[in-house]
């Protein structure tokens, strides 16, 4: 599988370097890796004279595009497969891309693939979610709702709980996390991409609808897996919408997603 992997980068380059590392140990590596920093500074600048197996190509954009844009950018050139990686996700086993290959031709009207992605607490991040609805997002952000909207919450949240069990079959879901997502180059270009009205959050949402749209399908893969940071860059509630910048570009992001605005 002739595949390339897309990291936007915004202020981990550490964790980059070692994903790079980690790349290059595959069995299947890559056949190009194409780094998006974001930073304000050119973090990745120190990476651009190391050898890897495959061709690096870094861009620096010190106005931060946001991640939708900075995925598109990345994506470009000629590939089977696209895999969007977050800085953050360890890819540990060795042969994980060769098995991912081999399960991806098994399956039929793909849009998109993920895996399991383990927090060093031994819980599993929930990648795998329904369609969020207004009712959700606002019990989920607003303690007084909290009561009276937690069975939309949980509805969301705990929609696929039992997503992790090693021997499962491919589980097709309504959308998956981009923090480690694989797509194939029709499904790429069918849907156009990321829609660039999003910053970065409802981004994956709403490529997850546009696959079901034009009949494809966004597959969890339960027996292969990564590992997480298990930190959430949006968590918090309303009374954090004055101290987290990316609570305010969620809100932002899911108006623009619910209202088209």
């Amino acid at each position: 599988m002739n595949y390339k992997v897309v990291i936007v980068n915004y202020m981990k380059s550490g964790s980059v370097e070692v994903l790079l590392d980690q790349l290059d140990a595959q069995t299947l590596s890559p056949n190009s890796v194409s780094l998006i920093d974001n930073s304000p500074e050119f973090e990745l600048s120190r990476l651009a004279g190391k050898a890897y197996g495959f061709p690096v190509d870094i861009k620096h954009f010190p106005s931060n595009l946001g991640y939708s844009r900075a995925c598109n950018i990345g994506a470009s050139g000629e590939w089977d497969y696209v895999v969007f990686l977050n800085p953050d996700i360890e890819v540990r086993e060795i042969d994980l891309f060769e098995k991912l290959a081999m399960r991806a031709g098994t399956l039929h009207d793909v849009g998109c693939i993920g895996v399991a992605q383990k927090n060093p607490d031994g819980s599993y991040e929930p990648v795998a979610r329904k369609y969020p609805t207004i009712a959700a997002i606002a019990g989920k952000r607003i303690p007084s709702l909290r009561k009276l909207l937690g069975w939309a919450v949980d509805d969301y949240m705990q929609s696929y709980p039992a997503c992790y069990e090693p021997t499962a079959s491919p589980l097709s879901v309504d959308w998956l996390q981009s923090s480690f997502l694989a797509v194939p180059r029709d499904a790429w270009q069918v849907t156009s991409g990321f829609d660039e009205r999003f910053f970065v959050f409802m981004a994956d949402v709403e490529y997850g609808r546009r696959c079901k749209k034009y009949g494809k399908n966004s597959y969890l893969m339960r027996d292969l897996e990564v590992h997480a940071d298990g930190l959430r860059s949006s968590a918090g509630g309303l009374a954090d919408v004055l101290k987290k910048k990316t609570v305010r570009i969620h809100i932002r992001d899911a108006v623009r997603y619910y209202f088209g605005i």
